[in-house]
C-alpha cells in the first residue's frame, strides 16, 4: 500500500500538502489565534476529494506530529469506508488535473 508523504509549501505559517499514491489529498497547517490567550494549533484535513460525496475528515491538534498521526489514522479509517472504484476514479481525476497543470 502506498504511503502518505508531505512537503512544505509555505513557511510562515507552515503549510504542508499531504499526498497519497503521488496525488495531493490534504493539508496540515499551523494556525495561531492572535488574541489573549494566544493559541497555536495544527489543523489537518483531507480536502481535495471532489468526486467523493460527504464530509471528509479534519481536525485540530497541539503539534505537527500529532496532526500527522491524526491525519494518517483518520485517512486510513475513512479510506476503508470509501468504495474502491470511487476512490480510484477520484485519484485518476486528480492525477489528470495535475498533469494538465504541468504542461
Amino acid at each position: 500500500m502506498p504511503q502518505l508523504t508531505y512537503r512544505l509549501t509555505w513557511d510562515d505559517p507552515p503549510i504542508y500538502r499531504v499526498s497519497f499514491d503521488g496525488v495531493e489529498i490534504g493539508s496540515i497547517s499551523q494556525r495561531t489565534r492572535h488574541v489573549e490567550p494566544i493559541i497555536t494549533r495544527w489543523h489537518w484535513g483531507i480536502d481535495t476529494m471532489p468526486l467523493i460525496a460527504g464530509q471528509t475528515p479534519d481536525g485540530d491538534t497541539d503539534s505537527f506530529n500529532a496532526a500527522l498521526l491524526a491525519f494518517k489514522d483518520a485517512f486510513t479509517r475513512w479510506l476503508a469506508n470509501v468504495p474502491a472504484d470511487q476512490w480510484r476514479e477520484n485519484l485518476e481525476h486528480k492525477r489528470a488535473g495535475a498533469e494538465r497543470w504541468r504542461k
